[in-house]
């Protein structure tokens, strides 16, 4: 292993079968990158292992050990597999970490090596450091993601006051975490105090964690914003230990904004906070939908878009589920326990079922919760609310399936876009089965 200091160009040559197995990190094909460093046009194979190695280098990855400075990589391709065994900090395919405000720029770069990590994973970037910036563009991971801590798809852990921009990425590799830190399809965790944007991102592989699990991230503060992702995988919560798990299609915890995003995969949970976008919503969600159904056995909060929202700023908006839901307590189509936050202009018609509170847009609405222009399907068995004792507008119903998918616009797409700034609704009779759209739907 050597420190790079400067350039390094592959020609798209693909260096094979290289074997580093080391209990002193970091660890890589280059331990370091220094400052003002670039690495591109490269391919590698082989086997990268750190064990045994608690100190603050360790890092393990197939390019990279730990990048300093401002350092590039461009159209690089790792297929080395990288483990750290009872180690610190963490592994990833093309970088294992980072130092403190490092900036990294990273585009067209891939990795299919299965990563496994007693700490922090990524398929891309393990761990950055607090400070600096990361950009990753046009990159994906196709291997398996194996973390005890916070693990992502594309990263891993982002420490705090971190600018982070990741844009058209997907992940198509299996990402399992027995951490509970956070389990993402493209991000696993990110902290407070910095900036986090995920756009045109999509998760197509099954992700599996205990608590703060989802497709796109498993747990954001409200630095971040989550725009026009996708998730196509199931999402899975496996720890009955504890209570709230926070499991969501998009994010398990989403503290920012998430809009223009939807879920298509199952989701299932054996704890709290269960939701199509998000398991837990301090934030804002908005111009979302889903399309998967989930299944939980948590004793309170799942709902087709959110499972909780307890926060004065937490707002669902612009939201519509179509699949059912099945769960226990505080079950709603939308939402499942509303505490202080607002649901409104959004639609239900997927079936609810559950034992106890349990309703078509929220299954509680608590004191403070509010719920306003929001609809059902009136074939549901299940009431507007299952609990109320917060305000609900007197606009707020059920409709019949021929409202909801009339083309007189004169009916249920005109009430959705009443009030609104600009219209966000519309009907294409060949979609949704005839029941409104977003109008992002048709512009993407």
């Amino acid at each position: 292993m050597e420190d790079l200091l400067e350039f390094f160009y592959g020609n798209n040559h693909e260096i094979q079968d290289i074997y580093m197995n080391y209990s002193t990190g970091p660890v890589g094909l280059f331990r370091t990158a220094g400052s003002n460093s670039l690495i591109r046009d490269l391919s590698i194979t082989g086997t990268a292992i750190l064990s045994n190695d608690t100190s603050s280098a360790a890092y393990v990855a197939g390019i990279v050990g730990v990048a300093h400075g401002t350092f590039t990589i461009t159209n690089c391709n790792n297929k080395v597999t990288t483990k750290i065994e009872n180690s610190s900090h963490g592994a990833g395919g093309l970088i294992g970490g980072t130092a403190t405000d490092a900036i990294i720029n990273m585009d067209k770069c891939s990795n299919q090596g299965v990563i496994s990590s007693s700490e922090n994973a990524g398929g891309l970037i393990g761990y950055k450091a607090t400070g600096g910036s990361v950009t990753i563009n046009s990159s994906n991971n196709e291997g398996t993601v194996n973390g005890a801590n916070a693990t992502g798809g594309i990263l891993g852990y982002i420490n705090k006051s971190t600018s982070i921009t990741i844009t058209d990425c997907y992940n198509n590799g299996e990402v399992t975490n027995t951490g509970t830190k956070g389990t993402g399809g493209i991000v696993g965790f990110e902290d407070t105090d910095g900036t986090l944007t995920i756009t045109r991102c999509n998760n197509t592989k099954k992700i599996t964690g205990s608590s703060n699990v989802g497709g796109i991230i498993g747990y954001s503060t409200a630095g971040c914003t989550v725009e026009n992702n996708s998730n196509n995988a199931d999402i899975e919560s496996t720890t009955e230990s504890g209570t709230s798990g926070m499991t969501g299609g998009i994010a398990g915890r989403n503290g920012g904004t998430i809009k223009k995003s939807y879920n298509d995969g199952s989701i299932s949970s054996k704890k709290n906070c269960t939701g199509g976008i998000a398991g837990s919503n301090p934030g804002v969600i908005e111009l979302c939908f889903n399309n998967g159904i989930i299944n939980t056995t948590g004793s309170s909060g799942t709902g087709g878009i959110t499972g909780y929202q307890n926060y004065s700023t937490a707002r669902t908006s612009n939201c519509y589920n179509m699949k059912t839901i099945n769960g226990k307590g505080d079950i709603g189509g939308i939402v499942g326990n509303n505490g202080t936050g607002t649901v409104e202009n959004s639609y239900n018609t997927g079936v609810i079922n559950g034992t106890a509170q349990v309703g078509s847009i929220v299954g509680r609405n608590q004191a403070a919760g509010q719920i306003t222009k929001s609809y059902y399907l009136n074939s549901l068995t299940t009431p507007l609310y299952g609990l109320n004792s917060g305000n609900v507008d007197a606009l707020s119903s059920a409709l019949s399936q021929a409202d909801m998918t009339s083309t007189d616009k004169t009916k249920f797409v005109d009430l959705l876009n009443s009030g609104q700034t600009e219209e966000v609704w519309q009907l294409d009779t060949n979609i949704n089965q005839g029941y409104p759209i977003l109008k992002w739907q048709t512009e993407q």
